[in-house]
């Protein structure tokens, strides 16, 4: 399965001055619904909404932070 992340921005970096972060959204159980051959397009939070959010707030099942993902890219898995 491969999860396709939204690119960063110029708002990610106005959010990391104010210290926030910005949430994407990869859909739950979506491994089991499509196969393991499937391309899941993940949705940024929008900037607004992570500007005013508290900077230490839970998030809804299915949302994760860009900053806590272990990215691993085709030329990374010799390294592993």
């Amino acid at each position: 399965m491969t999860i396709r992340l939204p690119k960063h921005d110029v708002f990610d970096d106005i959010l990391r001055i104010f210290g926030r972060r910005r949430a994407v959204y990869i859909p739950p159980n979506s491994y089991k619904k499509f196969g393991p051959y499937s391309v899941i397009v993940t949705k940024k939070e929008p900037f607004i909404k992570a500007l005013f959010s508290s900077k230490d707030r839970i998030l809804p099942n299915g949302w994760v932070y860009l900053d806590d993902l272990n990215v691993i890219t085709g030329l990374d898995i010799n390294s592993v």
